[in-house]
């Protein structure tokens, strides 16, 4: 915890995942870059194992307040508006109705007293699509993955002893689609395609969700560990922003099967590398899928830490 930064993130234990992780990477980013930022949470709570300051005992004036929900400004009330705010948005819009309407005005609100910084091009351009939004304040900076990242990652080939072995990361809701990835799994496996599936995120067995094949390992703090020992990772999702997933599994050369999700798919293949698409709704595009997995290299100098400082440099700078 650095008790005398001048940039503070906000982190909320209680709902651990890919924005904590980034939150975490995102500090040590900045702290490489000679801006060293705090991290405060509700409580003072570690956040996988790192000590934050209760935001009760931590003053906000005159500092820069990096948060990723909205909720987390109604957890900090008015004492946050003393801060210069950055919205750091991980995800588009999904809400329908009235709650709809809430979300695209909580942005619009951010966008004139404060910044909103998204995960990636395609989020970015959806956001400043939306009604009532100031532009001029809503910038893409991709999410940290750590130091020295190499330029170019070989993407591994299948083992070829046994069956292939996909991971999948997910978590209850309705943006991951686990239900889809099992009935993948299940149709492969019917078409005598020798695949096993191991599911990361879930604490248990989910209901309907056991099946031959598939295993359930429970929550993981070190995804790119499972990935090494994976010949592919599969994501099939409704939504993401810039996926986490797919970044780390880039970075441990392992090949990817993705449904074509809103927002970030595109950005990733124009910057990283190829991803073998998939139909959730074919039950033969699985089998298929598994028959050309990508080759050839991930390209990760678009994440280094010289074009990421360079970004958020040029936030955290107009935020003064």
């Amino acid at each position: 915890m650095r008790k005398n930064a001048k940039i503070q993130i906000y982190c909320n234990y209680e709902h651990p995942g890919g924005i904590e992780r980034v939150s975490l990477r995102l500090r040590a980013l900045l702290g490489r870059s000679q801006r060293p930022a705090g991290l405060i949470s509700l409580f003072g709570d570690p956040i996988f194992g790192h000590e934050t300051a209760a935001f009760s005992n931590t003053s906000l004036a005159g500092q820069v307040l990096i948060f990723s929900r909205k909720g987390d400004l109604r957890e900090m009330g008015a004492r946050a508006r003393k801060a210069r705010l950055i919205y750091w948005r991980h995800v588009p819009v999904t809400q329908r109705g009235y709650k709809r309407l809430i979300e695209i005005a909580f942005i619009a609100w951010l966008s004139r007293i404060g910044q909103i910084v998204c995960v990636c091009d395609d989020l970015a351009a959806e956001v400043v699509a939306l009604p009532f939004v100031n532009a001029n304040n809503v910038r893409a900076c991709y999410s940290p993955i750590g130091r020295n990242v190499p330029p170019l990652v070989d993407i591994r080939e299948p083992s070829g002893n046994g069956p292939l072995k996909l991971v999948y990361f997910g978590r209850p809701g309705t943006q991951k689609r686990l239900d889809l990835v099992l009935w993948q799994v299940d149709n492969a496996r019917y078409n005598n395609v020798d695949v096993e599936l191991t599911v990361y995120g879930y604490d248990g067995v989910p209901e309907g969700g056991e099946m031959d094949g598939v295993t359930y390992a429970g929550i993981v703090e070190k995804p790119t560990e499972a990935m090494r020992a994976a010949d592919a990772v599969i994501l099939i999702s409704e939504y993401e922003g810039f996926p986490t997933v797919m970044v780390e599994a880039a970075l441990t050369g392992t090949p990817i099967i993705a449904n074509d999700f809103r927002t970030g798919r595109a950005d990733f293949e124009r910057l990283i590398g190829p991803v073998t698409g998939i139909d959730a709704e074919d039950p033969l595009s699985l089998a298929q899928a598994l028959s050309t997995l990508p080759t050839g290299q991930y390209n990760m100098s678009a994440l280094s830490d010289e074009v990421l400082a360079e970004d958020w440099l040029r936030v955290l700078d107009a935020a003064r």
